[in-house]
């Protein structure tokens, strides 16, 4: 038995092979400490210790005994198995995170072929020879420590008293000892060496190559080497062995995540399982499956997307627009529609709308602005248009003003642009109702601006405009000259179109006493008006206004050219206002009116019934009124009927619509007068006569028409005033002109006409009332005007020359016989003819 002191010695040696206590100290663990058993003598057999115990000794001890009976199980030998005495323990590996349980799991081992002979030394080993890098290795299968030599060592271990039993171990505690560090590893058994090749065949290549340059480099120990070694017998994973060779010694190998070789029959029988399938077949498939189904996807949303709605969209939308161009309205909303399935477009639907509107489709128009406005968050351009479609081509200024404020300025908070357009709407307003209160809106809609934004030039263009509606000269004439002194003129086509026109009329026209003085301060028309043709042809007023200023000028030729080439833009423009109507309307007058003067009168006659003709359309479309000029239009083809084609029927009718129509001017009413005196309708020619009185009560024509009628109708008191109201008149004018001369000059040939059948008249009726009353003192009178109108007839028809009077008596004479030398079946007659126009006024 060895001494204590060789036990405690044992024991240092022990502890501090491989540097376990410096490991254990750095881990936090505690050393390990194994009691010693009692009874142990401080005597030193060391040569029995390293000998062993002689042969006679212990066949004497243990030959032919029995083991000692006890209750305690006999010893399990395995704790030198599982602390691995024989092999240096090496750190344990980090386990791998997230791997396969079934890929990690290890192939069974088999069981090393144990050597049942006796070793007698079990000190070194040899590696068998080979065909590689191992040759003149043998295994010392003699000396390897086995299950068949265990009972020797439990021989040895006999005399010693472990407590409580060799087989309690509740007094050592179970931590595996490191012996890495020894430099004489135990050998290795056959078996476990054809392990070792049969593994490191299984690994990656470059791992099994740098594992064979470590075994046969010398620069390393055997502790090292044979370390390695064990744990390609243990089988642990590629990357477990490559992590644990970089902390060992330093090699670094890269080896494929998961990487584990398996046999063919375990591979195929895993391949078998579910967890395969689903793994390696069922997930994959499904993934690419769905992965190649969500490209799909968004490839084809992204082709339908960006390619095919765009492209189907603007072919639809333009489909829909030829429909619209060749008049299949329906057709083209249809189209519309699905276009719009496939992409709405902003630009489609303002060009939708616009072609619309240039068709008169107005609520086909409203509809595509409303959906802009309701779609695209109440655009401004938008409202603009649709408030401008509604005040000039529907000239519903109620909605234009609705639209303008609630769509535009209510979302577009003083929106210049928007305030522009309201005060443009009230100025219409105003103008074409006559509305004064809506004139003075836009005039304080356009102070407004100036206001907020500044004196600009176009804002003061809107100022000057509202001036020209409201009639006011004397501020339209400062801002002319304020923008003609401009180096480049700012107002555009409209407003120079509107300012040459204005001045036009105000410079050959009607102007107020108070503002006569003004006419000499209209200057710069011809070239305004010039200026306004350049910038604006396709406005027809701006022919228009120059034609008016050529007639004015009395340059029919040129105001005849002019006319003509303002005709068809007339008719180019669609749904104008009131005003342009009636210019476009009168534009036909002027020109009927100037082949009149030429004597041209079926060109004449036609020009009147064109402009009638579309006046009447007018008229009847919306309730159009017309003003003096459409009348006038009536009252010339009146004209052309009664002095042309003495058709006095349509001339009648074409009158009084000229009368109708605010053309009631004096000529008219005489000419109405005048054909019911011919029909003999004297109530009405009264009536007419009379109206034409009101306004030219010394008219020598009219009094004598005046004179007729009554003395026709019986009223011979009143027929009596007329007619001593015209010869006072006439002979204050013959008092005038001294000596007459019919004969030479026409007037004086009118004035002696006109006296003689109003002498001659006037002694009629006063014959008349001398039988009524019986009164000589009427006769008499009746008889001296008679003489009256003999002595005019003989100064008419005296040779001045010879002074041989013509033959033949007149009516006057012819009543003074018959007064005379009375006859009960006779009475004095009138001269019924009265002239056909008024004094002074020329018949065509």
């Amino acid at each position: 038995m060895p001494g204590l002191a060789q036990l405690r010695q044992f024991s240092e040696h022990i502890q501090n092979l491989g540097g376990e206590l410096d490991i254990r100290t750095k881990r936090g663990e505690p050393a390990l400490s194994v009691p010693l058993p009692q009874g142990i003598s401080e005597a030193d057999d060391s040569d029995d210790f390293v000998l062993g115990i002689p042969a006679a000794e212990n066949q004497n001890s243990t030959e032919g005994q029995p083991l000692p009976d006890t209750e305690e199980p006999p010893p399990d030998f395995d704790i030198f198995e599982d602390s691995d005495i024989t092999e240096p323990v090496s750190e344990p590996e980090p386990e791998e995170p997230e791997t396969d349980p079934e890929l990690e799991k290890p192939e069974a081992e088999p069981e090393p072929e144990v050597n049942t002979e006796t070793p007698e030394n079990s000190t070194g080993f040899t590696v068998p020879e080979t065909d590689d890098i191992f040759e003149g290795l043998e295994p010392d299968t003699e000396n390897s420590f086995n299950a068949d030599n265990a009972e020797n060592v439990v021989d040895d271990l006999e005399g010693f008293d472990f407590p409580g039993g060799l087989n309690d171990t509740a007094d050592f505690p179970e931590v595996p000892l490191d012996f890495a560090a020894e430099e004489e590893p135990q050998n290795f058994t056959e078996a476990e060496f054809a392990l070792f090749k049969k593994n490191l065949a299984q690994y990656p290549l470059n791992l099994k190559i740098a594992i064979e340059e470590l075994i046969v480099d010398d620069n390393y120990t055997n502790t090292v080497v044979f370390d390695i070694i064990r744990q390609v017998i243990k089988k642990i994973t590629a990357r477990q062995l490559a992590n644990h060779l970089q902390k060992l010694i330093g090699i670094s190998v890269s080896v494929p995540r998961d990487f584990e070789h398996r046999s063919i029959d375990w591979q195929q029988a895993y391949r078998q399982t579910l967890e395969y399938q689903l793994k390696n077949k069922i997930i994959p498939a499904v993934f690419v499956t769905l992965s190649a189904a969500l490209v799909g996807f968004l490839l084809f949303s992204g082709i339908r997307y960006f390619l095919y709605q765009p492209i189907m969209a603007e072919r639809l939308y333009k489909e829909g627009y030829t429909l619209l161009e060749n008049g299949f309205y329906p057709q083209s909303e249809q189209m519309f529609d699905q276009a719009l399935t496939y992409r709405p477009k902003k630009n489609w639907f303002f060009t939708y709308a616009r072609g619309y509107r240039s068709k008169q489709q107005y609520e086909r128009a409203d509809l595509m602005y409303r959906n802009i406005l309701m779609r695209y968050n109440h655009d401004k351009a938008a409202g603009l248009e649709y408030a401008e479609m509604e005040l000039y081509d529907r000239g519903n200024f109620g909605r234009a003003e609705e639209i303008a404020r609630r769509e535009v300025l209510d979302y577009h908070i003083n929106d210049s642009d928007g305030l522009l357009l309201l005060g443009d709407i009230a100025l219409e307003w105003g103008t074409e109702e006559e509305n004064p209160a809506k004139l003075e809106a836009a005039r304080e809609t356009y102070s407004t601006l100036i206001q907020l934004y500044g004196v600009k030039d176009t804002y003061l263009a809107r100022m000057m405009r509202y001036f020209i509606r409201a009639d006011n000269l004397r501020e339209v004439l400062p801002l002319k000259d304020h923008f003609m002194a401009a180096k480049k003129m700012p107002l555009g086509g409209r407003d120079l179109v509107e300012l040459s026109g204005f001045l036009v009329e105000k410079l050959f026209g009607y102007l107020s006493p108070a503002d006569e003085y003004l006419r000499v301060q209209i200057t710069n028309v011809r070239s305004l008006l010039e200026m306004a043709l350049t910038a604006a042809p396709e406005n027809p007023e701006s022919y228009y206004n120059l034609g008016r200023y050529f007639v004015f000028t009395n340059n029919y030729s040129s105001a005849k050219s002019v006319l003509e080439r303002a005709l068809p833009v007339f008719a180019a423009v669609r749904n104008t206002n009131r005003r342009t109507l009636l210019h476009y309307i009168n534009a036909h007058r002027l020109l009927g009116e100037i082949c009149f003067e030429e004597s041209e009168y079926i060109l004449a006659e036609e020009f009147y019934r064109n402009g009638i003709s579309i006046f009447e359309e007018e008229k009847a479309a919306r309730s159009f009124s017309g003003n003096s000029d459409a009348g006038r239009l009536y009252a010339d083809l009146g004209d052309l009927d009664y002095f042309i084609s003495y058709d006095n029927d349509d001339a009648l009718m074409n009158y009084q619509n000229a009368v109708d129509n605010q053309c009631d001017t004096p000529s008219v009413r005489y000419r109405i007068g005048y054909i019911n005196y011919s029909k003999e309708n004297y109530s009405n020619a009264l009536g007419s006569f009379i109206k034409t009185m009101e306004i030219l009560p010394e008219d020598e024509h009219l009094l004598l028409a005046l004179g007729n009628v009554l003395a026709f109708r019986n009223d011979n008191y009143q027929a009596e005033a007329y007619y001593t109201i015209l010869l006072d008149k006439l002979d204050l004018v013959r008092a005038r002109y001294g000596i007459v001369y019919p004969q030479i000059q026409e007037d004086h040939a009118e004035l002696v006409d006109t006296y003689m059948k109003a002498a001659n008249n006037l002694g009629v009726v006063l014959y008349r009332q001398s039988l009524q009353t019986g009164g000589s003192g009427k006769n008499a009178k009746a008889l001296m005007w008679l003489s009256e109108s003999t002595r005019a007839w003989d100064a008419l028809t005296r040779n001045q020359q010879t002074m041989v009077r013509l033959k033949g008596s007149n009516l006057a004479e012819q009543n003074i016989s018959y007064i005379t030398y009375p006859l009960a079946s006779y009475n004095p007659e009138l001269y019924t003819a009265i002239p056909r126009v008024l004094a002074g006024e020329n018949i065509p």
